[in-house]
């Protein structure tokens, strides 16, 4: 008989075979969890089955994975081996988890098993791999199978780290508003795995406040593993309102350490405050006046005097004729 349980059942089951144990992804064991064929390549598009197996287990009660395949692959179909009566598949991002178990009173199983077979659908031509972690084995007291993986992608490890985060200016500085603040962030990656992601920067003028937060910059980075790299970026202020703001950035990705992909409360920005700039004097164009206006001045006395001069000369004879 067998039963298919929904997702609150396969967290119920897993919790209750699987409890507290994780499996190293390479033991010291001749246990193997492989999945077969470890890649599948084509040349058009076509459908495929891969299979999960357990080779050279002794006692197996209950198991669990997640297999990683390529996004551009569809899954047609999730069947898994009937003598696990006790069983459930979710899909995630670009992964499916699949869990099984025995029922209490059967003897556990011993021997190559196989788990699960799973039919995918490639869109087109390509080499596909898959990778199988989160692996896990249990006997039926509840206790962990070491074992190995074996898939056709290297055991990966994501884990990017924000470590250092610097503004200029930074500190109880008013800042102008349209006055850009230059914004380093170091990052590295801890993984074994080249990491592709996009940084955000976020200013928060209210930080007991969810949600509130301006994205004020942003791009896309790429590292190696043991890669480290400062991201320079700028915060264009000319539309941000009037505020105090603490700023903090942020990787987004999902990797095996979330707890470092943000970084914040290293640097304060005092403030966008209005703009204020200083009257300037245009000398030049003061001096220029000043000589104009003289230059008028000038001009006028030359022009009176003359009319002074005319008037007197037209005047003086009459003022003679009467003096006589």
């Amino acid at each position: 008989m067998k039963k298919k349980f929904g997702i609150a059942g396969l967290t119920i089951l897993t919790a209750f075979i699987l409890t507290s144990f994780m499996t190293p992804a390479f033991a010291d064991t001749n246990v193997i969890m492989e999945a077969t064929p470890p890649v599948y390549i084509t040349n058009q598009p076509s459908e495929f089955v891969v299979n999960v197996t357990v080779f050279g287990v002794s006692d197996l009660f209950g198991w669990e994975f997640k297999l990683g395949y390529n996004s551009s692959l569809t899954v047609k179909q999730v069947q898994i081996n009937g003598q696990f009566p006790w069983f459930d598949y979710t899909k995630g991002n670009n992964y499916l988890l699949v869990a099984g178990s025995l029922l209490g009173g059967v003897t556990p199983l011993s021997g190559e098993i196989m788990l699960v077979s799973i039919t995918f659908q490639a869109s087109g031509p390509g080499e596909y791999a898959f990778n199988l972690f989160n692996t896990k084995l249990s006997n039926n007291q509840a206790e962990p199978i070491p074992h190995q993986v074996v898939d056709g992608v290297p055991y990966l490890i994501h884990d990017i780290a924000l470590v250092k985060l610097e503004s200029n200016p930074c500190g109880w500085v008013p800042v102008p508003q349209g006055d850009p603040i230059y914004i380093n962030v170091t990052i590295k990656n801890n993984g074994n795995f080249t990491e592709t992601f996009p940084i955000y920067i976020y200013a928060d003028r209210y930080v007991n406040v969810l949600f509130d937060e301006l994205i004020v910059a942003n791009t896309t980075v790429s590292l190696k593993p043991g890669e480290i790299s400062t991201v320079n970026l700028v915060w264009n202020t000319t539309n941000t309102p009037y505020g105090t703001y603490y700023i903090s950035a942020k990787a987004s990705i999902t990797d095996n350490v979330p707890a470092n992909n943000i970084i914040g409360g290293g640097s304060f920005i005092g403030g966008i405050c209005r703009p204020w700039e200083p009257r300037e004097v245009d000398w030049g164009a003061f001096l220029i006046s000043i000589v104009s206006s003289a230059a008028l001045v000038g001009l006028f006395a030359v022009i009176g005097v003359s009319l002074f001069r005319a008037l007197g000369a037209v005047r003086m004879p009459h003022l003679l004729r009467r003096l006589h």
